[in-house]
Order: C-alpha cells, then structure tokens, then sequence
C-alpha cells in the first residue's frame, strides 16, 4: 500500500500535492522548501516498506515479535510528521516574510 502510495499518488501527483502543501503552510513555498517538506511525507512511507522486509532478513538473528503494532506505528508516524510540519510551517513563515 505505501509502495503504491509513493509511486501512483506522490510522484505522479506531485504539483497537485504541491498546491495542497502551500495552502497548508498558508505561503508559497520555494523549490527547496517543498522538496524538504516532500521528504517529510516520503521517508516514513519508505521506511514503513521497507521495515518488514528488514524484520522478516534478520528474525533469525533477533527473533523478539514488534513491540508496536502496525496501526500503532503508523499513528505515531502521522503524530511524528505532522508535528514536523507544523514547526516547518512556523519556520517557513518566518523566512517568507
């Protein structure tokens, strides 16, 4: 589903994704600050793919179970990420005007 998500919305949709990301942080935004905040959406998706690939490489060798469920794990993601664009957005505000 994440995989699917980078490939067919984010990259294919990336200046409709764009407008929506600028009437978030209520200013345009330059090249660089939207690919900053490109990679604030992106890497936790990247990571969520690839983690139980990793965790299925190496059971042999850590064979503890997940501590945090995966609904749990992505709530804390969306938590994580949003806060970090809130602080972006203040930060942005700042350097716009």
């Amino acid at each position: 589903m994440h995989e699917r998500i980078v490939k067919e919305i984010m990259f294919k949709q990336r200046e409709k994704l764009k407008t929506l990301i600028t009437k978030f942080f209520e200013t345009d935004l330059t090249e660089g600050q939207f690919d900053v905040v490109f990679g604030c959406f992106l890497a936790p998706m990247l990571h969520q793919m690839k983690r139980k690939k990793r965790l299925e490489k190496h059971k042999k060798n850590f064979p503890m179970r997940q501590i945090v469920n995966d609904d749990q794990r992505i709530d804390m993601i969306v938590c994580f990420t949003m806060s970090g664009l809130e602080g972006l957005k203040k930060e942005f505000k700042n350097e716009n005007s």
